[in-house]
């Protein structure tokens, strides 16, 4: 509701000084912002500062105070330790491989929690990164609708070696809601769930003596390419461009953006902070995740629908996947769901569907 309010005051020029709201110009049309200023701007993440950036123009339209959260595999130690599987898993095969290892002791590799739909799509949402970088005009070409997701070799890819991962997850997946599967995980009934960094508070109060057992690790479904996942849409200050008291609101945000300020600002949350050398508590799970990437070094990125489509509406991708898990060839499956998100697109009039 917040979000649909603030676009019409946006266009109507009755706006707040200042607000914050999600970042990305998928929830706020940056034409009607600010640019934005100061020491910290130099600090942020390249994903962080490309997420607030506009795209037209590269200027700097949000100020991100939120820390950032990994997806990937949440795992369990024990479960890999006894399959003799190490890490980090750097390519596919070498995923293959451990999903193999584990299944050999009795234990469920992959655990789907596929009663959300969307949780099916998580999988290339993390493991697909590759799909968007591997031809530089893959990016353009799906943002404005040039190609259609079936046209586009690496994706292909991607989703049919998804699909190839279907022996390795329990056989239940469709009906295990997200509420229960991470127990599994926790117990070592199963060797991975794919989804975030989030699950720590929630099993380190259910099982505290179990949550240092458990970890999250990056994982990939290319040959060569390997990244950390996180979301860079969450929390960020904004400006309009029709303020009353627009160099006021501005001037308050590089105050809340200074390193102790935004401590304060951002607490009691931990994770990895959106600015360089700015001190953020992180729990024990980001630790370790944070330390396997700088020692292999894995860079960090948005997930592959963020970093491939942008402002795009998504639609039913994770129907999509799901259809795909129920044995429906793998372009046909992505031809559905481009036919659906056609339709939203043009609906919203994103630039290129019209």
């Amino acid at each position: 509701q917040f979000a649909n309010v603030i676009k019409t005051k946006l266009a109507t020029g009755d706006v707040p000084d200042f607000f914050a709201i999600n970042a990305g110009e998928s929830y706020i049309p940056y034409t009607n912002l600010e640019t934005l200023e100061g020491p910290w701007v130099q600090k942020m993440l390249p994903p962080v500062k490309k997420q607030v950036s506009s795209i037209k123009d590269g200027a700097v339209k949000m100020a991100y105070f939120s820390p950032l959260g990994y997806l990937g595999m949440v795992y369990n130690k024990k479960v890999f330790e006894k399959a003799g599987v190490k890490l980090p898993l750097m390519n596919y095969t070498q995923l293959v491989d451990a999903m193999k290892a584990i299944q050999k002791t009795g234990v469920t590799p992959i655990l789907l929690m596929g009663k959300e739909v969307w949780t099916a799509s998580q999988i290339i949402h993390d493991g697909a990164v590759y799909a968007a970088l591997e031809d530089p005009k893959t990016v353009e070409n799906i943002r404005t609708n040039k190609v259609k997701p079936s046209d586009i070799p690496a994706l292909v890819q991607a989703s049919e070696r998804f699909a190839a991962l279907k022996p390795y997850l329990n056989k239940d997946f469709m009906s295990v809601p997200l509420s229960a599967g991470i127990d599994d995980v926790v117990n070592g009934k199963a060797a991975v769930t794919v989804l975030g960094d989030w699950y720590y508070g929630e099993i380190a109060k259910k099982y505290p003596d179990k949550v240092h057992d458990v970890s999250i690790m990056p994982f990939t479904l290319g040959d060569n390419y390997i990244s950390g996942i996180s979301s860079y849409d969450q929390r960020a200050f904004a400006v309009p461009t029709k303020a009353k008291h627009k160099e006021e609101a501005k001037a308050l945000i590089n105050f809340l953006m200074q390193p102790d300020n935004f401590k304060t600002l951002i607490a009691p949350f931990e994770g990895i902070s959106p600015y360089e050398g700015y001190d953020v508590s992180k729990n024990q799970w980001q630790k370790e995740m944070e330390t396997m990437m700088k020692e292999n070094k894995i860079p960090l990125t948005a997930p592959f629908y963020a970093e491939a489509f942008g402002t795009v509406e998504l639609g039913p991708v994770g129907v999509a996947y799901q259809d795909i898990l129920a044995d429906r060839p793998v372009k046909q499956a992505l031809d559905d769901w481009y036919k659906e998100y056609v339709k939203l697109n043009k609906a919203k009039k994103t630039p290129g569907f019209e």
